[in-house]
């Protein structure tokens, strides 16, 4: 196996020509290699076709086999997959996409070990909570909402010729604005000592993707992958610096499916440890600023309340579905959709999707009120700021901290209707988010009810 990927790694460098995607085919379909196939199709083929994933590894020689070598011949098709894997593969492996498919590559390698990790992972949280449960303690609560500047960054650019680009190159020509805002909120929940007054853990919030490691520093030199915690660890130590080492600092990432800490004015900007020790002090600095001013809560008063609600996939037209699948269209539409060659694969999925009666995904959102000022607010997903924003700003709580990819279910991206009518230009995570405005105002609607109850019981 490990000869296997470290050849599908340098055919990644080498930009995978028909003929490369073809050999990994081969290598996919050797009856002999059935468990190798199984973990290349979990960690590298999901990459463009997640669909494919779901074959099992015994399946693998009697159907994915025959339907990847039939791109041998160019006029044999096939609905079910892109319409040109070779040219797909070529032409949509950007640095960065290869860089990211590598790291997954060398994950698979230690599959067991990553197994084992994640059931680690679930025996430590379980854990959490039966400790947490007996060492339960009385405590006093101060909350208060601060202020972030200059550190996220929306992703999504206003181009020169008129397009919107999602992140873009740090000075990259074309450059105008950004194409949406950002949340500066930092909302945080501090937990202190009934007796002794001294503070011993927190909860806080801000709106920015925890990814400013960036793909390269996550990956050891011999390969191994490393979990990181980014910024929030940096977050956890400078206020330990403060309270002393047995401080516990809980960070959830508010929504920001369209932000991330990279300014694209900025020549500077950069990923990396220091990144991560930046923004997480930045945190650390504006809690500790406004901690003194911090609202005591006097009357805590704890409630929960879940709410499911469905999150219909995105629609599309006739016209598109045929565009989609290479049959001909009328000529402006096809001049209007070629603008966006990612939309192809997303419309083939949807149209996947909706062929095994697949219409939607359920989504659930939880609210927790811990006082009449105070609320906390989960949802899962990649949901857009202006989703967050509007949350916040319909809640009756004054403090009220929004996390996003929380209750388990994967929904992925969750962008705006404008972001979506803006993406008729250009924009790769919108044209390729399963769920649109419809499933992100349902979601940010079921927050907004489930607060205004809380507020009234």
């Amino acid at each position: 196996y490990a000869e296997i990927n470290n050849n599908l790694c340098k055919e990644i460098d080498q930009k995978l020509t028909q003929d490369n995607a073809l050999k990994l085919a081969e290598a996919l379909v050797n009856k002999s290699e059935a468990a190798v196939a199984q973990q290349l199709l979990d960690s590298c083929f999901n990459r463009f076709h997640p669909e494919l994933a779901a074959v099992r590894a015994n399946q693998i020689a009697e159907e994915l086999g025959p339907r990847l070598q039939k791109y041998s011949n160019p006029e044999i098709g096939d609905p079910d997959l892109p319409a040109d894997l070779g040219k797909m593969l070529k032409e949509e492996f950007t640095e960065y996409n290869r860089r990211r498919l590598q790291e997954k590559c060398r994950a698979a390698i230690t599959k067991n070990f990553q197994v084992s990790r994640v059931n680690f992972l679930v025996d430590r949280m379980a854990e959490a909570i039966v400790d947490a449960n007996g060492n339960a303690q009385p405590v006093k609560m101060k909350a208060a909402m601060g202020k972030l500047s200059g550190h996220a960054q929306n992703r999504r650019y206003f181009m020169a010729d008129g397009s919107i680009k999602y992140n873009p190159k740090v000075l990259e020509e074309g450059l105008v604005k950004h194409a949406g805002p950002v949340d500066e909120d930092v909302g945080f929940i501090m937990f202190s000592d009934e007796d002794s007054n001294e503070a011993i853990a927190s909860v806080s919030s801000f709106a920015m993707h925890v990814c400013c490691l960036g793909p390269i520093d996550g990956v050891l030199p011999d390969g191994r992958e490393i979990n990181f915690p980014d910024y929030p660890i940096y977050l956890e130590q400078a206020l330990q610096r403060e309270f002393g080492m047995d401080f516990v600092s809980l960070f959830g990432q508010g929504p920001c499916g369209d932000i991330n800490h990279v300014d694209c004015f900025n020549p500077d900007a950069a990923d990396g440890f220091a990144e991560c020790k930046r923004h997480g002090e930045a945190l650390a600095g504006v809690i500790l600023q406004e901690l003194p001013t911090a609202k005591e809560i006097t009357q805590p008063s704890l409630a929960v309340l879940s709410e499911t609600v469905d999150a219909p996939f995105r629609s599309y037209t006739e016209e598109e579905l045929a565009w989609a699948r290479g049959e001909e269209v009328a000529p402006e539409v096809a001049a209007r959709l070629n603008r966006n060659p990612n939309k192809k694969r997303f419309i083939n999925r949807l149209a996947d999707a909706r062929e095994r009666g697949e219409a939607s995904r359920p989504a659930e959102v939880q609210a927790f009120r811990l006082s009449k000022d105070v609320a906390i607010v989960t949802m899962p997903g990649e949901i857009f700021v202006e989703y967050g924003m509007d949350i916040k700003k319909a809640s009756p709580f004054p403090t009220t901290l929004v996390i996003e990819l929380s209750n388990v279910r994967d929904i992925g991206y969750v962008p705006t209707q404008k972001a979506i009518d803006q993406a008729e230009i250009n924009s790769f995570k919108v044209e390729t988010a399963r769920i649109g405005a419809e499933g992100g105002e349902a979601i940010a609607g079921a927050a907004v009810r489930l607060l205004q109850q809380l507020a009234e019981d």
